[in-house]
């Protein structure tokens, strides 16, 4: 009987999860992944002699068309060949240290598809105009640059006769440092002021800065060289009726497996064990919490920078060997032997057509490879 491997629901992967797939296939001494991962499983294990990780220098339309069509994305912002580096160090992801932010550090985070933070993009509309173009018409843009490089944004919405309105904003620097912190009278007349998970009132709201004092300050801050970080911004930027294109959304950059988007609350917890929102909502500790996660995500980055400098690699029980273009037609010798081992090639696409046709059934073969800066992923079996 062959290897036989099954993805559960899966559409995303961090490089996390998809390095404790390779943990757990080889029985590795890592310490942060001895169980097996909930998502993958293999049918005949014990058949398995070994795993292949293909990493596809210049994959053509041919060859995506051979693998199937169902592929995985790495929920990573990192190029194929960072990628292909850090997979085989030892990580520890315990005791991360959450350092300054720096600019440098955070253009590589950036929203690819402005769009998703100006429209629910689960919404379908039949139009000849997409609810994108339609959304934007009567939005503010920044004119100028400003002194700030990243702005951490969050707003407590209220509901009135005209739908959701903002009524109070909270602007934080990159050092947490509150920039601005106001409540805004809405335009319309209120229905809910929502105070259980607001916080927002009568007296607050009545006493608070109208909508184009709220625009006008917050484009004070907000320049054409700021990065907006947030949480879910689609909720913020549609009400506060700015467009902006260099937007941080943590809600994407921590993304589950099945590509789902945890709420802010479940994600502090997750990855820093932190507890927020048990009462009322402030829109200044969800700036702050915004920071803290993406502190966390340029600290994993610099660990796998790290470790891969110090060449700290994975302790192996079986054999890992490594191939490129210069190389690989020695595969055809390893894949000779009995034992079992862990085989990296990373090649073009010419040479990946001959390595395609000698996996047999014994085998487990991840192939990756890079499309519009996204890394993608397919499990291939015989």
């Amino acid at each position: 009987m062959s290897i036989e491997t099954k993805f559960k629901k899966l559409k995303s992967l961090s490089f996390e999860n998809t390095q404790a797939v390779l943990l757990w296939c080889f029985n590795l001494k890592a310490s942060h992944k001895r169980k097996s991962p909930s998502f993958f499983t293999i049918k005949n294990s014990e058949k398995l002699k070994s795993v292949n990780v293909i990493f596809n220098k210049n994959i053509s339309e041919n060859t995506k068309k051979k693998l199937g069509g169902k592929f995985i994305t790495i929920n990573e912002y990192l190029s194929l060949e960072e990628f292909s580096k850090y997979l085989t160090c030892e990580i520890n992801y315990e005791n991360l240290t959450l350092t300054s932010i720096c600019e440098a550090d955070i253009k590589k985070f950036m929203l690819k598809e402005t769009r998703l933070a100006y429209c629910d993009y689960q919404l379908t509309i039949p139009s000849e105009i997409s609810l994108y173009e339609r959304t934007i018409v009567d939005y503010l843009t920044p004119e100028k640059n400003s002194g700030y490089f990243l702005i951490s944004m969050d707003c407590e919405m209220l509901i009135t006769e005209k739908g959701k309105e903002i009524g109070r904003i909270s602007l934080l620097d990159h050092n947490s440092n509150i920039l601005l912190d106001e409540y805004v009278q809405p335009l319309g007349k209120v229905v809910d002021y929502m105070t259980k998970y607001s916080g927002l009132t009568k007296e607050k709201v009545e006493g608070g800065i109208n909508f184009d004092e709220l625009q006008e300050k917050v484009l004070s801050f907000v320049g054409k060289n700021t990065y907006i970080l947030g949480h879910a911004l689609e909720n913020d930027l549609q009400y506060l009726k700015i467009k902006h294109s260099l937007l941080i959304d943590t809600s994407h950059i921590f993304k589950t497996h099945e590509n789902k988007r945890l709420r802010l609350k479940h994600l502090l917890l997750k990855k820093l064990e932190k507890e927020v929102q048990n009462g009322e909502h402030s829109s200044v500790e969800d700036s702050k919490s915004c920071l803290d996660l993406l502190k966390y995500k340029i600290a994993e980055y610099k660990t796998l920078k790290d470790s891969f400098i110090a060449k700290k690699y994975l302790q192996l029980e079986h054999p890992i060997r490594f191939y490129d273009d210069t190389n690989f037609s020695s595969y055809k010798e390893t894949i000779l032997l009995e034992e079992k081992s862990l085989n990296f090639f990373n090649i073009s696409d010419d040479n990946f057509t001959e390595i395609f046709n000698n996996f047999d059934n014994s085998m487990v073969n991840f192939i990756f490879f890079e499309e519009e800066d996204i890394i993608r992923m397919v499990c291939w079996n015989v």
